[in-house]
């Protein structure tokens, strides 16, 4: 037989901006600059990019752009086509860094000093109290334990599930919901972005009273990689027992996104299982004196 036809890949086609439009100098640049297939396919890179950041790392100065090529090329393989990526196109997608870091403080700020006890307050009682209390959150990383005070539930306090839950396990349209295998189980990198942002805002209280402090790349990226380095060596303690938990953890947190398992169909019910279980026992599989009945299936 012949071999089957090499299946020829699409034509590449050139990016091009939508019909009438005209750069304007200080305007910045976005995807709905260009005709509606580039920008589809802009928006899946970027979100795709959007997901490593929070899921591979934070902070990929020297990865960047090459990650930009990537989402990019597989944006336009899901699509079916190929389309030219321009300079300013991957910077719209690397962009996209520092807004999905912006969104994750955010979901955790509105929350953060009610959960915690903080109180905004001329009261040099309240701010000595305020004080103290980050400090000891402070304490070694204490803020994301389940138990602050004892540090027990490493990474289980239960602010981390209710901000993730209202950004990236939100409803079908949330970056876990499409980009579920970057986020099953919770990666050591998201977990540590988590941490950090924690750190950061508590860092607002340090003093007693609030003050507002920027989530800057500059700032925060040492903190990242010391809960990284944290968080895996947790990891090692016990990779499997770990693993189950992170497990668990996507798995209560994908429940609100309404998607619903596949079952995989079977041909052998539980009476079935339990009569294979009785036939095995006392079997090995090893040898060929294990009597195989009248005739042998082949």
């Amino acid at each position: 037989l012949p071999p089957p036809p090499k299946r020829s890949k699409p034509k590449m086609k050139e990016s091009k901006f939508r019909e009438g439009f005209v750069a304007v100098a200080g305007v910045k640049p976005k995807a709905g600059d260009y005709e509606p297939v580039v920008e589809a396919l802009l928006l899946r890179a970027m979100a795709e990019y959007s997901a490593r950041i929070v899921t591979l790392y934070a902070f990929p100065q020297t990865l960047a752009f090459q990650w930009a090529r990537e989402c990019f090329s597989n944006a336009c393989a899901v699509a079916k086509l190929r389309y030219t990526l321009t300079d300013r196109m991957s910077k719209l997608i690397t962009k996209r860094g520092s807004h999905v870091r912006g969104q994750t403080i955010d979901s955790f700020r509105p929350v953060f000093a009610s959960h915690f006890g903080f109180q905004r307050s001329n009261s040099n009682k309240i701010v000595a109290a305020n004080k103290a209390r980050s400090a000891a959150l402070a304490n070694n990383a204490s803020i994301h334990y389940k138990d602050t005070d004892a540090r027990t539930g490493y990474g289980e306090n239960s602010i981390l599930v209710t901000a993730r839950q209202d950004t990236f396990f939100k409803d079908k349209n949330s970056l876990a919901a499409i980009f579920r295998s970057y986020f099953n189980p919770l990666p050591p990198p998201f977990k540590a972005l988590e941490f950090s942002v924690l750190q950061h805002l508590n860092g607002e209280w340090s003093t007693g009273s609030f003050i507002f402090a920027p989530f800057r790349e500059k700032d925060v990226v040492q903190s990242y990689e010391t809960h990284l380095a944290d968080i895996k060596k947790w990891c090692d303690c016990n990779s499997v027992v770990t693993e189950k938990l992170r497990t668990k953890w996507f798995k209560r947190a994908v429940q609100n996104l309404g998607i619903v398992e596949a079952v995989q169909e079977t041909h052998i019910g539980e009476e079935d299982q339990r009569a294979l279980r009785l036939e095995l026992e006392g079997r090995t599989g090893d040898t060929d004196s294990e009597n195989e009945g009248d005739a042998e299936a082949t």
